[in-house]
């Protein structure tokens, strides 16, 4: 769609195209070829006023306006967004709880290569057949496992069922728990 000065919008179909920065300058050039473009009658909606078919078309596209930012779901932010995000709704007593489980689920899930290399050694042991396929099934069980445990932990967090701070650590602490019990068993 190209919007003209005379309030008419003008749209263009084309088969292909290319897109050419334009140096030192924030605008891009698009190379249109095989295309039609339409302009609508203002008088009847029906009716065009003008239609054509063209092999080549060039438009110059101004991107210098910057529109605001585009907003981000809290799966993209980085911590300092969320927390930025964080104290932006609080400010103006709205619900952060999104944001909150967001940033606790980033951190928690930091830490879970550690208890699940501290759960792997205890299953290696224990598991001591030399059946290298049933040490890769139990991993893939304890990280689906962990992975479902977490989403229900969102769920609860998201749903003001239980505080983020400590919800989104549970999966962690259960690692932790099992990690604790098997590394026992494989001493004694």
């Amino acid at each position: 769609y190209q919007p003209q000065e005379n309030g008419q919008t003008r749209t263009i179909i084309a088969k292909r195209g290319e897109f050419t920065p334009v140096p030192k300058e924030d605008k891009i050039k698009l190379k249109l070829m095989d295309g039609t473009f339409d302009e609508p009658n203002l008088e009847d909606k029906e009716a065009y006023s003008r239609k054509l078919n063209f092999k080549t078309y060039f438009m110059t596209l101004d991107v210098s306006q910057k529109e605001d930012e585009l907003d981000k779901k809290p799966q993209g932010m980085t911590l300092k967004e969320l927390k930025k995000e964080i104290d932006e709704f609080d400010k103006h007593f709205m619900d952060t709880t999104r944001f909150r489980t967001e940033y606790h689920r980033k951190i928690a899930w930091s830490f879970s290569g550690l208890f699940f290399v501290l759960l792997g050694f205890p299953i290696a042991v224990i598991n001591n057949n030399r059946e290298k396929s049933a040490n890769i099934v139990l991993a893939i069980f304890c990280g689906v496992l962990y992975y479902l445990i977490s989403l229900g932990c969102q769920a609860l967090s998201i749903e003001h069922i239980a505080d983020p701070a400590f919800i989104m650590w549970v999966p962690n602490m259960l690692a932790l728990l099992v990690a604790i019990i098997l590394n026992y068993k494989c001493v004694s």
